[in-house]
């Protein structure tokens, strides 16, 4: 059999275009997975006597500030370019949204004291809500329905690449050149974005018919000059499509009608139990406190080595999500990455409320191994599916706000999360938050299983 690599190789197929679009949009979701992760092996210098900070070393709730406060920036990043993607354009609000990133590491470059570190976390949460919002928007708008779960599996991918970036930087390197080094992706990024084209859906939203055919072909890796009768009918048909999905009125504003429609408070409930497992499932805390967790499980290798086996089978299960969202229901990936994760981490809390009675040291590596089978699980399933299917139960009208509001309160559900768990770590045992975070995947698989809908191949 001969190889052909327009069909075998997506970079050199017809979907060319769409795989290096998304490829590039997401390299800012690698800075935001760094800056991210920078605290987890940052945060054990801080709060140690060679803090790099005039200030002195971080106390307990000086520390879930710090983590916290990046949700409190995510959730103005979520309202804030989610209403210019709507109002201005999906790539203008991809290009803004590297400009507080960039922010972020300079400030950590020059920082002497904690409350410059608050303001720079905030900022890098304003680039994460911006990534969270507009980069599937964007993804759902250029995306041919065949690999739509694919792209759309890799922000999450991108993420957790930026992370495994995050904490080896963090970890090897001095606290002072760390910046210098991340901060070369938001400025790729910014370079590379200014290359593609509005949508073509934004653009029909703005009646610009000419320019939305124009947008549909460069993505689709069509020479509108040189393109047959049958190619030229297929781009009208996509339009037409397109144009059926907005419900023909391609031009009128989203009203108070439609946000109170009965499908509108559906997706959006829907969208908010998505992230509600997300978040509470521990993920987020897990990348978040990834050092201070294992330490605290008290295992026999050193805490920043731990965090790196965890991103690596964070990067692990992202890519086999990649490869099983279009072959697999989003349903059945949703219930069975949520079921186990949920079976991880009871494994891991049990072990660990056990060790404070028990000689535990013969299964050190059992917290080691269950919070990394969690991550795989949680990564390869309703991790970066939370945000693809979020994106595909909301209807399009109004998918660009009603999106900002569930990515509003996610990050609502982040800052709640980072700020009192580290504290509840502390006071009642690691052991008891674990279980919590498990008992909320255990409710995430009744919720998944009852109240959200097959997607995987629906025109949206």
């Amino acid at each position: 059999m001969v190889f052909d690599i327009s069909v075998n190789c997506p970079l050199f197929g017809k979907y060319r275009f769409e795989f290096l679009s998304a490829l590039c949009a997401n390299i800012i979701a690698i800075a935001h997975g760094a800056g991210i992760a920078w605290l987890s092996p940052t945060l054990l210098l801080l709060q140690s006597e060679d803090t790099p900070l005039a200030s002195g070393a971080l106390d307990v709730n000086e520390a879930s500030w710090l983590g916290s406060l990046l949700c409190v920036g995510g959730f103005a990043g979520n309202l804030g370019f989610g209403f210019i993607a709507n109002r201005w354009g999906r790539k203008r609000a991809l290009s803004l949204i590297a400009f507080p990133q960039m922010c972020f590491w300079i400030i950590v470059t020059f920082a002497n004291d904690i409350r410059f570190l608050y303001a720079g976390r905030v900022l890098a949460g304003m680039t994460g809500g911006g990534c969270f919002v507009t980069i599937p928007l964007y993804i759902s708008d250029i995306a041919s329905k065949e690999i739509r779960g694919s792209l759309g599996s890799i922000l999450m991918l991108a993420v957790n690449c930026g992370v495994l970036v995050g904490y080896s930087v963090g970890s090897y390197l001095p606290y002072t050149v760390v910046p210098k080094v991340t901060i070369i992706f938001p400025v790729v990024y910014l370079c590379l974005i200014l290359f593609f084209p509005e949508t073509p859906q934004f653009l029909l939203l703005k009646n610009n018919l000419d320019g939305a055919k124009a947008s549909l072909c460069f993505y689709r890796n069509i020479d509108p000059k040189s393109s047959t009768r049958e190619v030229v009918q297929r781009i009208e048909k996509e339009i037409d499509e397109m144009r059926s999905a907005m419900g023909n009125t391609p031009t009128k504003e989203a009203s108070f009608k439609d946000f109170a429609s009965k499908d509108a408070l559906k997706g959006m409930l829907r969208g908010v139990g998505l992230v509600g497992v997300n978040i509470f499932s521990g993920i987020f805390l897990i990348v978040n406190y990834n050092a201070t967790i294992f330490k605290a499980a008290g295992i026999n290798i050193a805490p920043n080595d731990a965090t790196l086996i965890v991103a690596v089978s964070q990067i692990a299960g992202t890519y086999l999500s990649t490869l099983i969202v279009e072959r697999f229901r989003r349903k059945t990936l949703l219930i069975l990455t949520t079921a186990t994760a949920g079976l991880a981490l009871t494994i891991m809390g049990t072990s660990t409320y056990l060790s404070q009675f028990y000689d535990m040291s013969g299964l050190s590596w059992l917290p080691v191994a269950s919070l990394s089978f969690m991550v795989f699980a949680a990564s390869s399933g309703y991790i970066p599916l939370t945000f693809v299917v979020m994106n595909e139960v909301i209807p399009r009208p109004v998918r660009p706000l009603v999106s900002s509001v569930c990515n509003a309160v996610l990050n609502t559900f982040a800052f709640a999360s980072l700020k009192l768990l580290p504290m509840l770590i502390e006071y009642a045992g690691l052991h008891v938050v674990v279980w919590i975070c498990a008992a909320m995947c255990f409710l995430g698989v009744l919720f998944n299983a009852i109240c959200i809908p097959e997607t995987r191949g629906k025109l949206i």
